[in-house]
């Protein structure tokens, strides 16, 4: 609301500055029920992209094998629609999806497939797109218990393109899934990682966590979400710093868990009081802006939170 309230002033700038990524993916949906497309210019994890998505069903419906939960979220993802027009193969999967409702059958292909062939005599074409899901699900029910991560991902990434075609790699997080899909495939290799196919999503989205993906370009013009990194380099006539909460900003340290702190020390890394410091010379950093709101939350998931 304050920043809407800042746009009603012309030429007003306004800044919200967070460590709290889920706070500021809220504000940008919040600002775009009033027509405001603001950036989050810390970007957003692989994992919660499109593109990155996609990947991560996949693996799932590789770990579970083809469950019809994952399964149907997999096919029902924006970007799949296997080279066909995108209607009609939502209509094909609403048939099948309408089929699934009620006891759960077994994981696998086969009593899916039975499903289909029931249905087939109803519903024109069901039989064909059955077949294009079938080519690309196989492969990912084919995947021994354990195997070379590379030689995993790969089958994911095939799967996850035969499902999106060339959409999956078109925009900035198709970009940068392409990117992390190479140097992980490259480095599981060439150190020899192996991987459990019941663990491949858990491991493929803690890997995708650490990337940010950033907007290629920026939304309005004069109100811009930051984290505490690209705030230093910014200003603004409003500056609104938000989640100043214990544990959010500044973030609770993190222990390390092959070397004690005085080792740490020794060898010249910075530990968490270094890092507690920084967060507080943001702070401020942000407070010399000519307007300033310190915002935090009263309550979290777990209960009153500390100021």
């Amino acid at each position: 609301v304050l920043v809407r309230e800042a746009l009603e002033m012309p030429e007003k700038r306004v800044a919200v500055v967070t460590p709290d990524r889920a706070l500021a993916r809220r504000i940008v949906d919040h600002l775009s029920r009033w027509g405001v497309a603001a950036d989050d210019t810390a970007g957003r994890p692989l994992s919660q992209t499109a593109a990155g998505r996609l990947l991560l069903l996949g693996a799932e419906a590789a770990s579970g094998g083809a469950a019809p939960v994952a399964l149907t979220a997999l096919l029902m993802h924006p970007l799949a629609n296997g080279g066909m027009d995108r209607r009609d193969w939502l209509a094909q999967l609403r048939v099948l999806e309408l089929a699934l409702r009620g006891p759960r059958p077994k994981e696998g292909l086969a009593p899916l497939a039975a499903i289909v062939a029931r249905k087939a005599g109803r519903h024109a074409g069901l039989r064909e797109w059955w077949a294009k899901v079938e080519a690309v699900v196989a492969p990912l029910l084919a995947l021994p218990e354990t195997l070379p991560l590379a030689d995993a991902l790969g089958v994911v990434a095939t799967a996850a393109e035969a499902l999106a075609g060339e959409t999956l790699w078109a925009r900035e997080d198709g970009r940068a899934l392409a990117r992390f899909v190479e140097e992980l495939g490259q480095t599981a290799r060439e150190a020899g990682t192996r991987v459990e196919i019941p663990q491949l999503d858990l491991v493929l989205r803690d890997a995708m966590e650490d990337i940010a993906v950033r907007p290629p370009w920026g939304g309005h013009a004069r109100v811009a979400i930051y984290g505490l990194l690209e705030s230093r380099m910014s200003r603004a006539d409003l500056v609104i710093c938000a989640g100043l909460n214990e544990g959010v900003w500044p973030a609770r340290g993190a222990v390390d868990p092959l070397l004690a702190p005085p080792v740490l020390r020794a060898l010249g890394v910075p530990g968490a009081d270094f890092r507690i410091g920084l967060s507080a010379h943001d702070l401020a950093g942000a407070l010399g802006a000519p307007e300033v709101v310190l915002s935090r939350a009263a309550r979290d998931e777990s209960g009153p939170a500390i100021p």
